[in-house]
């Protein structure tokens, strides 16, 4: 069984063809959302959860992506990354 969550749900960018759509949760709503996270990680682990697909705007400015990709693992799910056609890169 797979899930997804989406990191960072908000941006301005406004691409036709993105679902993420909409304004950033305040830092109150963000942290409740990260608890809310790992909660539904063990639940559905439990019944039956393999792959976890990480999504958003750009998850891996997500401060805590590291954790969350290692707890992932930890638990036993594999992951995939799916990042926006849209990055900032640095050369």
């Amino acid at each position: 069984m797979d899930a997804g969550i989406i990191i960072n749900p908000g941006c301005s960018l406004n691409c036709f063809f993105c679902g993420n759509k909409g304004k950033p949760p305040n830092k109150k709503e963000l942290k409740k959302q990260e608890v809310q996270i790992y909660k539904n990680l063990i639940h559905h682990r439990k019944n039956g959860l393999t792959r976890l697909v990480i999504s958003g705007v750009d998850p891996i400015e997500y401060t805590k992506i590291v954790e969350l990709i290692r707890y992932t693992k930890k638990i036993g799910c594999q992951l995939a990354l799916d990042l926006p056609p849209v990055n900032r890169l640095v050369a």
